[in-house]
């Protein structure tokens, strides 16, 4: 007997891939985009004294590393998607309080991120907390709100008679 993947299964492996593939895609892309010398202004050279597997090997260690940051952040965002899609499949939830969550953990790691500078000086804490809090919570907001976006739209192709009036 095969068992089905279940909606809820769907839209948090969507949202784990996201979190995982998005920000490699955009590295690519600028990458591929600079090779190509659409930021060059025509006042600048470039000399690479590195053959080109050597400079392909270091993009795949950059990625390598980006995704294994990434991680825990994807295995959160999926494990959080699927108890908030069969919430809303349960239809005990709107799944939103999932955008709030993405909001304070930004700024939960940006409070690790500068741990030490908030340590050692300890009087301009509060500015770095207000400021770099306040942009990591609102860059969570946007990314919860994505994720929240996919999630909708994962599950509206999964259960199209959810969504009918």
């Amino acid at each position: 007997m095969r068992r089905m993947r279940t909606p809820e299964t769907t839209a948090a492996l969507v949202n784990t891939g996201l979190i995982l593939l998005a920000p490699t895609a955009v590295y690519v892309a600028i990458s591929i985009v600079s090779a190509l010398g659409f930021f060059d202004r025509g006042n600048t050279v470039t000399a690479y004294v590195t053959p080109a597997t050597t400079r392909a090997l270091q993009a795949a260690v950059t990625v390598l590393r980006m995704t294994i940051a990434l991680l825990p952040f994807a295995a959160i965002a999926g494990w959080r998607t699927w108890v908030h899609a069969r919430r809303y499949l349960a239809g005990t939830g709107t799944g939103l309080q999932g955008i709030l969550e993405a909001g304070w953990l930004g700024f939960l790691d940006m409070l690790f991120g500068l741990r030490n500078s908030i340590m050692t000086r300890t009087s301009e804490a509060p500015a770095y907390i207000i400021a770099y809090g306040g942009m990591a919570f609102v860059i969570g907001l946007v990314c919860g709100a994505v994720l929240w976006s996919t999630a909708m739209l994962t599950l509206k192709l999964a259960r199209p008679q959810l969504f009918s009036s």
